[in-house]
């Protein structure tokens, strides 16, 4: 697992989200804080951090019916951070 698929998926989800115009404050907010968090994680290389997969993962499962596209890729970054593990 290389760092560039990583950040490629994490690029990916931040398209996706800005494209996303229904997205309520609360559920932008949301986002918006774990994916700083991941970004924070894999920038500083900080040891394995579950809590902040955990919460995209929370993230993701909560967007599935509004969003389903944008649960897609956060999903995916889930699965490849877990693999990465962070």
């Amino acid at each position: 697992m290389t760092s560039t698929a990583l950040h490629q998926a994490l690029q990916n989800l931040h398209r996706e989200l800005a494209a996303t115009t229904e997205l309520d404050a609360e559920s932008q907010e949301l986002l918006d804080t774990v994916l700083r968090d991941v970004r924070r994680s894999l920038e500083a290389n900080l040891p394995h951090q579950p809590h902040v997969v955990d919460e995209l993962e929370n993230a993701a499962l909560s967007f599935e019916l509004r969003h389903p596209a944008l649960a897609a890729i956060a999903q995916e970054l889930v699965e490849l951070l877990r693999k990465a593990g962070v």
